[in-house]
């Protein structure tokens, strides 16, 4: 179904006016024309009517006017009944009355016809002069139409342009709104009725904006104080805990669970701080990327080999990029974490080359999963499972710093994960 064009406020305003102003002008046109059509007739029969009175009596006067004499544009006969042959053919032919008729030379004329005492008096008026005033008067009421119409197209625009002020104010000063530096409110100064209310709901929205961002920063700096520190005494207490021989058995492994939740709950809780702080690129710094795979690979060396997986790494070399500290560390650490959760024999591989970051496996890969919507928040394949926010976190955290995330499936068998950076930074 073809989408209907929007059109601007001001536009609107020019075509409603112009289309009220249209409406009066052909109103007026129609007005005019049928004042100027019954004028004439009303005249023209009334002047008629009138000769036709006071012709019996004009006729009864010695030495009165021959028939058929021009006076004033009209023409007169005065006949006997028995004699209509002295009429011209077209007053021969008309019924007596008053009838407007075609003349002998073609030309349109108003006759009167009427018997009085034996005698037929008859009457002829050239209306051609009065239709050419007609016309006159009807291009003169279309010129007028036409410079009105283009008046009020010029005043249209003039009042759009003051009508509209108050709005158009009201939105350049939104565009410079930033939540983090509030301005004076919108509903002060002068301004109509209509736009006081839109300022004034606008304030409202703005107060409501600057409470929740308010309640978002004190969410991330609880969940920086409050949560952050204690997940890494666990995280660290049991790395310890399991570097002692003497930890052996179900004992171990549960030790082991609680390690690998630790971290776990660390990247969540980075991801979501980086998510909950700062600008896109506002503290990007230059960020050793093969160092980064080295360290995080490192770190998760122990839940892979604690289910018996190869955790392989493939560094192309010292490369650099340009991003906020931490962000590839999230994004590697969820995609590890990932890969060794759902895969049970194997190998899990990561790579670096350059212009990007991959993370390989050998699970049940991506087979059933919808590719398109694997980093959609909360979608679960049936193959996979998972609570769907790991790579939801992973997708925003690389769009926060303009990275591209990818899955795919791989040809041998398993899954490979791709994050495409921006073009690496050259050595300092």
């Amino acid at each position: 179904m073809p989408t209907r064009a929007e059109h601007s406020l001001r536009r609107r305003f020019l075509w409603a006016l112009l289309g009220v102003v249209a409406l009066l002008v052909a109103m007026f046109g129609i007005a005019l024309g049928l004042f100027v059509n019954v004028f004439e007739h009303e005249l023209l029969e009334r002047v008629v009517t009138m000769e036709l009175d006071e012709m019996p009596a004009r006729a009864a006067i010695p030495g009165a006017q021959p028939s058929g004499e021009r006076v004033a544009g009209m023409r007169h006969w005065t006949v006997p009944d028995t004699d209509q042959w002295r009429l011209p053919p077209p007053l021969r032919e008309m019924p007596a009355g008053l009838s407007e008729i075609e003349w002998e030379d073609g030309s349109d004329v108003l006759a009167g016809k009427r018997i009085v005492d034996g005698y037929i008096h008859a009457v002829v008026m050239d209306i051609a002069n009065v239709e050419r005033l007609e016309q006159r008067l009807v291009r003169i009421g279309a010129a007028t139409a036409v410079i009105a119409l283009l008046m009020s197209l010029l005043l249209a625009a003039r009042l759009s342009r003051g009508a509209l002020r108050p709005i158009s104010t009201l939105v350049e000063r939104i565009r410079t709104l930033d939540p983090d530096k509030p301005g004076p409110p919108f509903a002060s100064g002068r301004q109509t009725t209509e736009t006081r209310e839109i300022a004034q709901a606008l304030d409202d929205y703005q107060g409501r904006i600057k409470h929740l961002l308010e309640r978002e920063r004190s969410l991330t700096d609880d969940i920086g104080h409050e949560l952050r520190t204690p997940t890494a005494i666990i995280a660290t207490s049991s790395e310890l805990l399991l570097d002692d021989s003497t930890v052996t058995g179900a004992v171990r492994e549960r030790v082991g669970r609680i390690a690998r939740a630790a971290r776990r709950t660390m990247s969540v809780i980075d991801a979501l701080l980086f998510l909950g702080r700062g600008e896109p690129g506002a503290t990007a710094v230059r960020v050793d990327l093969g160092e980064v795979v080295n360290d995080t690979a490192q770190m998760f060396r122990p839940l892979a080999e604690g289910k018996g997986l190869d955790l392989q790494v493939e560094c192309g070399g010292e490369q650099w990029i340009s991003a906020p500290p931490e962000t590839a560390a999230i994004v590697l650490r969820n995609l590890l974490e990932n890969a060794i959760r759902f895969t049970d024999h194997g190998t899990v591989r990561v790579i670096q080359e350059p212009g990007r970051m991959i993370v390989e496996d050998t699970c049940i890969g991506l087979g059933g999963v919808d590719l398109g919507r694997i980093f959609e928040r909360g979608y679960r394949s049936d193959t996979r499972g998972g609570s769907g926010l790991g790579l939801d976190l992973i997708r925003r955290v690389c769009k926060r710093v303009g990275w591209q995330a990818s899955a795919h499936q791989r040809p041998g068998g398993g899954s490979r994960f791709e994050v495409a950076f921006d073009a690496p930074v050259p050595d300092a």
